[in-house]
């Protein structure tokens, strides 16, 4: 499931369990463990911002098996497979596509899911309850 969809929909959400991925400082984050409200197997998870610190990334991918796409324009190693499902792409999330005065490359939302092909799936799975 997309997760930051579910997310980004709901507008207050209570927890009962809550897990720390990668580093406990910058870098890491809180997930809910609740269903439904955890990645789920099958799972495509977006990580934008990450600094050269994969440790939630992998995190994501190794707990609860997702595809982990991450971005960072700022990171000056060139798009790659990080490991087997997480991908690193050398690109930032933007209001529009542009090219800022840094150089960094930024795309919106919805020109990076339909270059991932996210796009379509994304549409078929909105009128599914998510929670």
């Amino acid at each position: 499931m997309f997760y930051t969809f579910r997310l980004l929909t709901q507008t207050h959400l209570d927890c009962g369990d809550i897990k720390r991925l990668g580093n406990t400082g910058d870098g890491g984050w809180d997930i809910c463990v609740v269903d439904p409200y955890f990645p789920k197997p099958g799972c495509i998870v977006y990580s934008f911002g990450i600094n050269y610190d994969f440790t939630f990334d992998d995190s994501v991918a190794e707990t609860f098996g997702c595809e982990v796409r991450t971005f960072d324009p700022s990171m000056l190693i060139g798009d790659h497979m990080h490991q087997p499902t997480v991908y690193f792409y050398q690109l930032g999330l933007g209001a529009v596509n542009t090219v800022n005065d840094k150089g960094w490359k930024l795309e919106t939302m919805g020109s990076i899911m339909k270059k991932l092909k996210h796009l379509n799936e994304i549409k078929l799975r909105a009128g599914q309850n998510y929670g």
